[in-house]
């Protein structure tokens, strides 16, 4: 009876950190993917103020300068530019949304 109590407590703890785990706000989940994609954001606007436009999408070897980490590290973010004022950083993990998006616009990372 005893250890039927303990299996009991045991998986009620374990419902309730897998709840607590998926309700946690986006900037702690991903703290860094959204840390390294900051980097990558102000590399972005610094080149942009050097040459007074965002980089190109298929210019590889420019992003790859500008981002701090290295391909196929980790989670790698895609990069798009929307117009010429905006652009997208993506952090696709897996084939299903949501997907971890900075909008250049509000300046904030957020699932979409």
């Amino acid at each position: 009876m005893k250890i039927l109590k303990i299996i009991g407590i045991l998986i009620l703890t374990v419902i309730g950190l897998l709840i607590v785990w998926v309700n946690l706000p986006t900037s702690i989940l991903y703290y860094s993917e959204i840390k390294y994609g900051n980097e990558f954001v102000e590399n972005i606007y610094n080149y942009k103020k050097q040459h007074g436009q965002f980089p190109k999408d298929n210019s590889w070897d420019t992003l790859k300068i500008l981002n701090p980490l290295k391909p196929y590290e980790t989670f790698y973010p895609e990069y798009h530019i929307i117009d010429k004022d905006n652009f997208s950083l993506t952090y696709i993990e897996g084939f299903d949304p949501p997907y971890l998006q900075y909008d250049t616009k509000s300046k904030k990372w957020e699932k979409k």
